[in-house]
C-alpha cells in the first residue's frame, strides 16, 4: 500500500506573502512597506490590529468578508511562488511512490488547479481537497472517504498539527514557532519554514 503524504498549500508550498500584502495595500489603499506589513503579522497582528495600526476606520467583518472575495483572484494567485526547493521534493516523493494530497482551506477548486497547473505541480497530486472555508482540514479529508491513518501531514499551521492529530498521521511542521500543547501528536520534524524546507528531505527519509 502506497504511504499518503497530505501537504499544507499555502505558506507550506507556496510562498504567498506577495499575493497578501498586495491586497492588503489594494483594499485598505496604504503604502505600508513589503518588510513593515509581514514584521507586524509575523509579531501577531491580526487584521483588526493591521487596521488599526494604520488608521483604517473599516469594520472589520466588512473587511474580512471584502478580504475573501478577492483573495483567490487569478489574477492575484500570480504573485504566488513555489517554496525553495519544494518542486524537487514533489518528484522526488512521486517518483517514490507516495500517494500525495493538497489540503487546503481555499474557496475556489478551480483555481487551485489551474495555479498547481501554471506552477508546474499539479501531476504530483493524488487529490487536491478544499475546505471552502466551511469546515475543519481533518473533516474535508474524512469527507472525501480517505483513510488518512500512517500517513504523514505536512503544514505550518497549529489547524494542520491538529489534523495531523485527529487523522492519526505523523505531522511535520514547518512553521515559526509550535505553541500549542498537542497530547499525542506525533512530530516526526519541526522548525522555521525556510529551515524546514531545508531539511525536508531528511525528515522525509529521502
Amino acid at each position: 500500500m502506497m504511504r499518503k503524504i497530505f501537504w499544507d498549500l499555502d505558506g507550506t508550498i507556496l510562498d504567498i506573502r506577495q499575493r497578501l500584502y498586495r491586497l492588503f495595500c489594494e483594499l485598505t489603499d496604504t503604502q505600508i512597506g513589503f518588510e513593515k506589513y509581514w514584521q507586524l503579522k509575523e509579531a501577531g497582528y491580526n487584521q483588526a490590529k493591521m487596521l488599526s495600526y494604520i488608521g483604517s476606520t473599516v469594520e472589520k467583518k466588512e473587511f474580512h468578508t471584502i478580504w475573501l472575495a478577492n483573495v483567490e483572484r487569478m489574477g492575484l494567485l500570480h504573485y504566488d511562488t513555489l517554496q525553495p526547493g519544494i518542486k524537487e521534493i514533489l518528484a522526488d516523493l512521486f517518483s517514490g511512490g507516495y500517494a500525495m494530497y493538497i489540503v487546503t482551506n481555499r474557496q475556489c477548486l478551480e483555481n487551485v488547479k489551474k495555479q498547481l497547473y501554471h506552477l508546474g505541480i499539479n501531476s504530483f497530486f493524488k487529490n487536491i481537497i478544499t475546505t471552502e472555508q466551511k469546515c475543519t482540514k481533518a473533516e474535508a479529508v474524512k469527507q472525501q472517504g480517505i483513510n488518512a491513518a500512517g500517513g504523514i501531514f505536512i503544514g505550518d499551521s497549529k489547524e494542520d498539527m491538529q489534523a495531523a492529530l485527529e487523522l492519526n498521521c505523523e505531522a511535520i511542521y514547518l512553521g515559526k514557532k509550535l505553541d500549542v500543547d498537542m497530547p499525542g501528536l506525533k512530530l516526526i520534524g519541526c522548525g522555521e519554514e525556510a529551515y524546514g524546507i531545508l531539511n525536508l528531505k531528511n525528515n522525509l527519509r529521502l
